[in-house]
């Protein structure tokens, strides 16, 4: 019997030539520099990525931050108002700064007059755009409830203000000299013997004193109260006409909170409250006083009163004097 091979022969490996073997160790480093491209690609990719999403993320926090600040500046106004309300009084600085403006400019226009011919084209500008029907009206702004009431709180103020000075026949320039309007009793020299001659009736000497000085009318006692408070109280009937014509004001409350309509009410003064109701004084009622009285001659002057109060709310403005000129002779015909 023949003698048999082994079953599996062991394969010599080809030899292969160094042009071969150079070609494969070449086409292995350009796999490898494809390998490491593409994965410093994605890499790349990836911190793109990320730095984009870092950068949004920046200027949202900006955003963000702003808004807030912004929401914090408008909870501070909002907090603030009160006290800026407070601050709004005849004696804040708003009519020194509006006084000392307005005479720097008009300096400035008598110094140069192409200022001055600048100012008139700027204000003929301003006539032209306001009356062009072309242009479009600005959408007016939304407030919330509470900011809303304390604008017109403000508002009220202002208006309230105007219609002291206008009572007072001052001007801000003329307020804001020194001992113009004094808070304290009898601060102003002089002031007690001047309640001293309102309380005695003395016209003599309450018409010099006036004379001398006509802001003794806003001069106040212990009680906070002025001359036309006694005056209504007592029933000082030619006092009263003097002390309107150096321009006391008829709604001025003492430290009760009552004004002289009220003490000529119960006191029946039926002359006084024909006076203060011409003097346009208020004929409402409000908290810690209210007009009441058993006499209907005096009860139907007050409602005539409130009901040409009415009329001239609903009157427009420019017509509105002439308005209360018309029918304010009706409380002299009782």
């Amino acid at each position: 019997m023949k003698r048999q091979g082994p079953l599996f022969r062991k394969v010599e490996s080809p030899q292969l030539s160094p042009k071969t073997q150079s070609q494969l160790q070449q086409q292995q480093q350009q796999l490898q520099l494809q390998s490491k491209t593409q994965q410093n690609n994605a890499e790349q990719q990836i911190q793109n990525k990320v730095q984009n999403y870092l950068s949004r993320k920046s200027v949202n926090l900006q955003r963000l931050s702003q808004r807030m600040d912004d929401i914090n500046i408008s909870k501070r106004s909002i907090l603030y108002t009160s006290s800026a309300e407070r601050d709004l009084k005849i004696s804040s600085r708003f009519f020194k700064d509006f006084i000392g403006v307005s005479q720097q400019l008009k300096n400035k226009e008598k110094q140069d007059p192409e200022l001055l011919k600048e100012s008139y084209k700027y204000w003929a500008q301003a006539i032209k755009t306001k009356k062009d029907p072309q242009k479009k009206k600005k959408v007016g702004a939304v407030f919330s409830t509470s900011v809303r009431m304390k604008l017109e709180k403000m508002r009220a103020l202002i208006l309230d203000c105007v219609k002291k000075l206008r009572f007072m026949k001052l001007d801000p320039e003329l307020l804001m000299q020194n001992r113009t309007i004094l808070k304290n009793p009898y601060q102003r020299e002089g002031s007690y013997v001047f309640f001293k001659g309102v309380t005695k009736n003395d016209l003599d000497l309450v018409k010099l004193m006036l004379d001398k000085c006509r802001f003794y009318a806003f001069d106040v006692n212990e009680n906070f109260q002025t001359a036309l408070h006694i005056c209504s109280r007592k029933g000082h009937l030619q006092i009263a006409k003097m002390l309107f014509q150096h321009g006391t004001y008829p709604d001025v409350r003492d430290v009760s909170n009552r004004t002289p309509l009220y003490y000529a009410l119960i006191n029946n003064q039926k002359e006084l409250v024909q006076l203060l109701l011409s003097h346009k004084c208020n004929p409402w009622s409000f908290s810690g006083c209210t007009y009441e009285t058993d006499d209907p001659i005096l009860t139907k002057m007050l409602k005539i009163a409130r009901r040409l109060d009415m009329l001239l709310m609903m009157t427009p403005y420019n017509t509105r004097q002439q308005t209360w000129i018309n029918y304010c002779r009706v409380f002299y015909e009782f």
